[in-house]
């Protein structure tokens, strides 16, 4: 009864070498994956985020701004803004602040720090009626905001946000 537990015992001291050399072979294979996972996993945690929201303007509850930011944990490098609809910049030389808006993302942005965030004032209110506001600024209530920029690696990434500003 007992001569398959002897099989068994005799197999695995003829194979013994062989048995324990595989399992390390395993073991490797499985560290080598786990570390690979971890900094994968560090990379992704450490990157920078960069998003655009609307925000009630600080001690003005008539207006919203945009603000872009970088809620990453690293430097945004090359930031790009861009809306659809397209924000004209004026054709005459009055300034306003959406011409500022305009200004403001032309052209890419250099850097942005982690915690950094760029406002620019997009709705304005405006009396019109007892209860009714309206927006002085020349800004869509409804807009994709697309943010491109590259994190330390140089790894590119891309957000597209759609908004809705409204007071109504």
């Amino acid at each position: 009864m007992l001569d398959w537990l002897n099989a068994v015992l005799d197999w695995l001291n003829g194979n013994g070498a062989a048995l324990s050399s595989f399992a390390a072979i395993v073991t490797a294979v499985v560290a080598v994956w786990a570390l690979i996972a971890a900094v994968r996993d560090s990379h992704e945690r450490s990157r920078p985020v960069v998003v655009a929201e609307f925000r009630l303007a600080a001690h003005n509850d008539e207006a919203f701004d945009l603000v872009v930011r970088n809620v990453g944990q690293s430097i945004a490098r090359d930031v790009t803004v861009t809306f659809a609809p397209e924000i004209e910049a004026r054709e005459d030389d009055a300034r306003d602040l959406t011409s500022y808006l305009v200004e403001r993302y032309a052209d890419p942005i250099s850097a942005i720090g982690p915690g950094q965030e760029l406002t620019n004032v997009w709705w304005s209110g405006v009396a019109r009626g007892e209860d009714t506001l309206v927006n002085s600024e020349r800004t869509p209530e409804e807009v994709t905001v697309s943010i491109g920029y590259k994190g330390s690696s140089g790894r590119k990434f891309a957000q597209r946000t759609p908004r809705r500003c409204s007071m109504a």
